[in-house]
């Protein structure tokens, strides 16, 4: 789950937790991190997310973490995952991929 952060006069992208499901496997124990992009364009908020990953023209997007990290998530899995994720979870709504 991200969360929009205001720093100063700019915002930060959070992700709180990651949720555990097939398509995240490995990243799992990410939390509390900074998201400084998505396939190399700088998000600020949760909008900017949403339209990075789906103006993304590539198959695998990169999610950048501040600490280095660097999530590859498979953009044609991703509506299955966000099913399987809110039915899991209970989550009444989550991207829109």
């Amino acid at each position: 789950f991200p969360v929009t952060i205001k720093r100063g006069k700019g915002r930060i992208l959070i992700l709180l937790q990651v949720l555990p499901d097939e398509i995240n496997n490995g990243y799992h124990n990410l939390g509390l991190e900074i998201v400084k992009s998505i396939d190399n364009k700088e998000v600020r908020s949760i909008k900017d997310l949403d339209k990075a990953i789906l103006d993304s023209g590539e198959e695998i997007v990169q999610i950048e973490l501040d600490n280095g990290v660097t999530i590859a998530l498979n953009k044609t899995n991703l509506k299955k995952a966000d099913e399987r994720i809110s039915k899991k979870f209970n989550i009444s709504r989550l991207g829109r991929y």
